[in-house]
């Protein structure tokens, strides 16, 4: 997997915009910090519990798994 890796929507349906790796802290271990962006503009850290709340549409929770399917490979 990969820290390039992003999510961009192209659907009118849901509410995330884009997934991608906001900033790598170079220390050891590497950390990799990853932003959700919603269509409202509302930014949210790829692991808050929040967006286990929130995220109702299937394509929504589809992105959100293979964001953190991709985080937890690197």
């Amino acid at each position: 997997m990969s820290m390039n890796w992003k999510y961009i929507s192209n659907s009118l349906e849901g509410e995330i915009d884009t997934i991608y790796c906001s900033y790598v802290d170079m220390k050891i271990p590497i950390v990799y910090y990853w932003t959700v962006l919603m269509k409202d503009g509302t930014e949210y850290d790829l692991n808050e519990p929040i967006l286990n709340n929130i995220l109702n549409n299937d394509i929504d929770i589809d992105a959100f798994n293979k964001a953190k399917d991709n985080y937890m490979n690197l």
